[in-house]
């Protein structure tokens, strides 16, 4: 069994071994969170236009981790995604219900 580590000493590693890949992940990541920022705080055309800045840096965050095969952040990151679609979906078809 391999030593145990905390996802933040992951992290500390993933930069030190690769500080471009992890940086980029870090950046896309921080692009998806204003994209959810215009996405929530606006209407109309920008808020589409935030929801697909949403989308195409969490595709971006996600591709990054796996290709580089940082599993536990692609899966926590991918578990992330996942509720949040679930949620959304959930909202929409018994959202009126409760």
């Amino acid at each position: 069994m391999g030593k145990r580590r905390t996802i933040s000493q992951r992290w500390a590693i993933w930069t030190k071994n690769e500080p471009l890949w992890a940086y980029l992940a870090l950046t896309c990541f921080a692009m998806a969170m204003f994209g959810l920022t215009i996405h929530l705080g606006v209407s109309g055309f920008w808020s589409g236009v935030g929801l697909w800045l949403l989308i195409g840096f969490d595709i971006g965050l996600l591709t990054i981790t796996l290709i580089r095969k940082q599993i536990w952040w692609f899966s926590f990151w991918a578990y992330v995604t996942l509720g949040v679609v679930g949620w959304e979906i959930a909202s929409y078809f018994f959202g009126s219900r409760l």
